[in-house]
């Protein structure tokens, strides 16, 4: 029964990373952002910029704010994700009821569970006036979060506001730094102050992984050599299937992920020092930044998720111990 213990724990945490891996992925490839302000008409070239070029990322512009929200329970302060462009890179959200605003909604609103229970003490608020900062919005949709926050979008055409943040994506490119930059400087937005990319976000929520991984291809090969010694025919067959099956999936598996973390040669050390490399600057780069609301609540997440991989990875090393 102790036996089992460790491979019980090693299941259940590899599902909550494997969950966990879900979640980090939901959140934008690239985000450039500026101390300075980009000014609407800024905004607006850069858009059709990546209109004459297809093969360039699409931008969503936000800011994160302080405004004042009222229903029908009062009002209070809280915070406003203001964006133009695709909602679900600003805050990527599940939502509960309805859904997101369009980028072509200039007079919508969509709010938190916390939030809508705090205005009106329900979710059922699709349709429901919010007034934001003295103009009245219709909820378009309710997301689960446990902070009282709204998104407020503004028509992708509107050159009123100024931007600090542009989230970057739906390109045929991979979501690089050099490709940031490159979109930044060719479509008039001049340089960012922090570029964050996906790279890192795409490296931790692979890394849990790694112990069930590393302890499957040991038992594989325990299980291989037991075959071949008690069936050697048949183990020569069985080994043959499983080496046909695992060079059929690997492409699969290996276009999961960046390209910049596949190696073009497994024993190029120079590759793998490029890898932590990349990846430690990535991690430099997101714990500088000024962190936003949405910031925060993806460090929470990569935080649970190294101690995901800890704990596997102690598991990993009980369960060799325990075999000898």
């Amino acid at each position: 029964m102790k036996r089992l213990v460790p491979w019980c724990i090693l299941f259940i945490f590899g599902l909550i990373g494997l969950y966990q891996a879900f979640e980090i992925k939901r959140f934008p490839p690239t985000s450039l952002r500026y101390s300075q302000p980009i000014s609407g008409q800024t905004a607006y070239r850069a858009r059709q910029y990546a209109i004459d070029n297809p093969d360039t990322p699409w931008p969503t512009f936000w800011n994160e704010t302080a405004v004042w929200v009222s229903a029908r329970y009062g009002g209070i302060d809280t915070i406003g994700i203001v964006f133009s462009g695709n909602a679900n890179c600003v805050w990527p959200a599940v939502y509960i009821a309805g859904g997101a605003p369009s980028p072509i909604d200039s007079a919508g609103v969509a709010v938190s569970e916390a939030l809508a229970h705090r205005l009106w003490g329900s979710i059922d608020v699709v349709g429901m006036v919010l007034v934001v900062d003295g103009e009245d919005r219709i909820v378009r949709g309710v997301f689960k979060n446990g902070a009282e926050l709204a998104l407020i979008p503004y028509h992708i055409e509107d050159t009123s506001r100024d931007w600090h943040n542009v989230e970057l994506y739906g390109s045929a490119t991979e979501p690089t730094r050099v490709n940031a930059e490159r979109f930044a400087t060719a479509s008039g937005l001049g340089n960012p102050d922090h570029i964050l990319t996906g790279g890192l976000v795409a490296f931790v929520a692979f890394v849990p992984m790694l112990p069930v991984f590393i302890i499957a291809a040991y038992n594989l090969i325990m299980l291989a050599r037991y075959i071949k010694k008690r069936f050697p025919l048949y183990g020569t067959i069985i080994l043959f299937a499983a080496a046909f099956v695992f060079i059929v999936f690997l492409p699969y598996m290996l276009e999961s992920m960046p390209s910049w973390m596949v190696p073009t040669r497994w024993g190029d050390f120079a590759f793998w020092s490029s890898l932590f490399r990349q990846t430690g600057e990535g991690m430099k780069e997101f714990l500088r930044v000024p962190p936003t609301t949405r910031d925060v609540e993806l460090r929470l997440i990569l935080v649970k998720q190294m101690g995901v991989l800890l704990i596997m990875a102690c598991n990993a090393i009980a369960i060799q111990v325990r075999r000898g």
